[in-house]
């Protein structure tokens, strides 16, 4: 089941800035998994911003340009579900990939029905995660 909003994100491909780069939001309320996952976004060529929680998410995502949201489900001050719908009904349609430890059927319905665009398991699997940026980035489609 998956949203017109999650449905449009995925049509459309991330486009790197003219450094190279495509800018990219992480959110999570561990600072262990930012760590991690920003370390290895880093070292392949993403600019990250980093947030620890869905209110926070949105001041940065507000501040500055992103391309693409790897977004927590659970956190504190305001979880990942509603920060995305918030986001989605402001009529945003970047990419966003929920981050979750379990994926119940039931969580997937709801992922998909409040508008991301993917899911991703924690920890990420980053050959997981690097076939769900590539399918996201199309150079055929992006401007001269």
């Amino acid at each position: 089941m998956t949203s017109p909003q999650a449905t449009k994100a995925a049509q459309i491909p991330l486009k790197p800035d003219k450094t190279g780069q495509i800018h990219l939001l992480l959110v999570d309320d561990s600072s262990l998994n930012c760590l991690a996952l920003r370390a290895y976004l880093t070292r392949r060529g993403f600019d990250v911003t980093t947030a620890q929680n869905g209110q926070e998410a949105l001041e940065k995502f507000d501040a500055a340009v992103h391309q693409l949201i790897l977004m927590d489900l659970h956190m504190p001050v305001m979880d990942g579900y509603q920060a995305t719908r918030l986001l989605r009904e402001r009529g945003e349609v970047l990419p966003i990939i929920a981050l979750t430890a379990s994926l119940p059927q039931e969580v997937e319905n709801k992922v998909y029905a409040v508008g991301f665009s993917g899911i991703l398991n924690k920890p990420v699997d980053p050959d997981k995660f690097i076939i769900q940026i590539n399918q996201l980035i199309r150079p055929e489609s992006w401007e001269s």
